[in-house]
């Protein structure tokens, strides 16, 4: 039975939509629980309550706009910071023809710039929310510890990232996920504050166990949304280890890329599941599929295994 790569792309696609809008959902669901017309920190006789002044519409907004530059400002420090150790091609010529040789498959317009950081770690990743500051990033632990078939396969998957446009899919998601974030921060803040004044006034404890509350339900709608946000990133290193497939015709050499940065970065490709609750939450807290699984889908469904490297 030969592996169906199509239907593997459709499915994490239709994955990651689905993925997408229960996140949103979830966002929502948190937000209208603590401060909705109903919702636990809403007060009918002051109209709003103590932590739900912090999330009426208007300030949700100014929130979310200051979450969202400050996001931006970070990614765009990040890459500027990135773009500050660009290879230069006179440097890594080999490295360029391969990034010219998936560019022009790809079908990108312009080449992506390559970098190179220093770091024994074996890493690669894409980077950038525009074409012009989209950059391929490699590290020194990454040339030393493969050969250049399997670089190149590497940067495909890195160039897939690209043209997926999954540096925007995650800013838009981690400014979503921030929102909670900067709430929880200041409804911690709440109740330090409250827990003061309970020991020099007569603060009602109502205030208290309104802001306990809120901080749990955050504290729980934001663990949700990070599983949701891990597993959707999950989904899209599927997606680029098959454009990986379709740029190169097959996924052998990244294969033998990800058994090698797995040995380094200690990956046990036959690690036991049992498939209980424990194991699921383990997964849905990683960014990254199991080495084993990506390799089995590399591989045209065969199973790897020890000996066959």
């Amino acid at each position: 039975m030969t592996f169906d790569l199509d239907r593997h792309v459709r499915y994490h696609r239709v994955r990651t939509v689905f993925l997408c809008v229960t996140f949103l959902l979830t966002i929502a669901a948190t937000i209208a629980t603590l401060a909705g017309w109903h919702g636990l920190l809403y007060d009918p006789n002051e109209k709003q309550g103590l932590v739900a002044w912090l999330m009426d519409g208007d300030k949700l907004f100014w929130i979310l706009g200051i979450v969202a530059i400050g996001q931006y400002a970070i990614r765009n420090a990040m890459g500027r910071q990135l773009l500050k150790q660009q290879a230069h091609p006179r440097e890594y010529p080999e490295l360029y023809a391969m990034l010219d040789d998936l560019s022009r498959k790809a079908g990108l317009k312009r080449r992506p710039r390559l970098c190179v950081v220093s770091g024994r770690q074996a890493n690669a990743f894409a980077f950038g929310l525009s074409e012009r500051l989209g950059a391929v990033v490699l590290n020194h632990g990454i040339l030393y510890r493969l050969t250049p078939e399997q670089i190149h396969a590497v940067m495909a998957h890195e160039m897939t990232h690209l043209t997926n446009r999954d540096s925007k899919l995650f800013a838009v998601l981690d400014t979503l996920l921030g929102v909670l974030g900067f709430q929880a921060k200041i409804t911690s803040l709440l109740l330090t504050f409250t827990l003061v004044l309970m020991f020099i006034s007569n603060t009602p404890w109502t205030d208290l166990t309104f802001i306990v509350g809120a901080m749990v339900i955050l504290g729980v709608g934001r663990l949700i949304a990070a599983m949701q946000r891990n597993v959707i990133s999950q989904s899209r290193e599927y997606l680029a280890d098959a454009g990986a497939i379709r740029l190169l015709g097959n996924g052998g050499q990244l294969a033998l890329a990800l058994h090698h940065i797995g040995l380094v970065h200690g990956d046990i490709l036959t690690r036991n599941q049992r498939g209980g609750l424990l194991d699921f939450i383990l997964h849905c807290l990683r960014t990254h599929p199991p080495t084993r699984k990506r390799m089995f889908v590399l591989l045209g469904g065969q199973e790897p295994y020890f000996g066959m490297f």
